[in-house]
């Protein structure tokens, strides 16, 4: 069985958090993380309560409690699908406001990224500064180390620390670990972009 740490470690946090030697974009990324799973999560337990809503109000039978009681789960629903909007609405404008600008620009070609993507990609000969040991780099072949792009993938660094070399990751396709593709973004056994080839290659183990 995957400890609870574990499936924390591979959904969320960043590679780095094996050695806590972290930077600034590994912060960027880990809080754009939390933010689609507490998007994720809001919006499947949204969506259950709307159920639970329709069903308490189709088998009212006319009885107005229920009615009400109904009617009640749907506005405290839209309720607080509205506050995590406004909250992160309410974030994001003022972080554009002490940034001047809704865009971050990170290329010297001057194409321009939203700040909580301003790490999604690489810098070109830069793309390990700000960021912590185990990010991938070199298109996947190397991993950063002390702000270097060093030889070997970020799955084989991550495969090598303490906190992770019992669970075997390693490089390969995701059905060679029980997994298809689109599944890797929410089993715990599974991480993407730590490995070259794109869609074919997937940093996981067998469970």
């Amino acid at each position: 069985m995957i400890s609870a740490p574990l499936m924390a470690r591979a959904a969320i946090l960043p590679p780095c958090t094996a050695t806590g030697n972290c930077g600034v974009c590994d912060i960027m990324l880990t809080a754009n993380a939390i933010m689609r799973w507490i998007t994720i999560v809001a919006g499947s337990v949204a969506l259950l309560w709307f159920v639970w809503g329709g069903l308490k109000f189709i088998m009212a039978g006319g009885r107005m409690d229920q009615v009400t009681a109904a009617k009640k789960i749907f506005t405290n629903t839209i309720i607080g699908v509205l506050i995590i909007f406004v909250a992160w609405t309410g974030v994001n404008l003022i972080i554009t406001q002490i940034a001047g600008s809704q865009n971050v620009l990170i290329y010297s070609a001057g194409q321009a990224q939203a700040w909580y993507n301003i790490c999604a990609q690489g810098e070109g000969q830069n793309e390990c500064f700000s960021r912590g040991d185990g990010y991938p780099c070199g298109g996947g072949n190397g991993h950063c180390e002390k702000n270097t792009c060093e030889n070997g993938s970020a799955c084989a660094w991550l495969a090598s620390q303490p906190a992770y070399i019992e669970y075997g990751y390693k490089c390969q396709t995701p059905e060679a670990c029980g997994i298809t593709y689109n599944a890797c973004d929410t089993s715990p056994n599974c991480l993407k972009n730590l490995c070259p080839s794109g869609a074919t290659s997937v940093c996981c183990f067998k469970r």
